[in-house]
């Protein structure tokens, strides 16, 4: 079951309709869905964690979703010498 109500098989019939050639190339028919990405001029905004993944890029869920920022204690060191 999908975001509209309705159900879609997860294979790559389910991915045909999907707008990710990256997401759609990680599945069965990696050959096709680029050839047919190819073809049709079709481009990939990375905006899915798998066309994220091909590329080695972070999925953008999970723990890859935010960074964590703090202020590191540093030592000050005297120039005595």
């Amino acid at each position: 079951m999908h975001r509209n109500g309705g159900f879609s098989p997860f294979n790559r019939m389910g991915l045909t309709g999907n707008v990710s050639p990256f997401t759609k190339m990680s599945y069965e028919t990696t050959v096709g869905f680029l050839k047919d990405a190819v073809l049709d001029g079709d481009w990939d905004s990375l905006a899915t964690p798998s066309s994220r993944l091909v590329v080695g890029k972070l999925g953008g869920i999970g723990t890859g979703s935010f960074d964590v920022l703090t202020n590191v204690p540093t030592a000050h060191h005297s120039s005595g010498f």
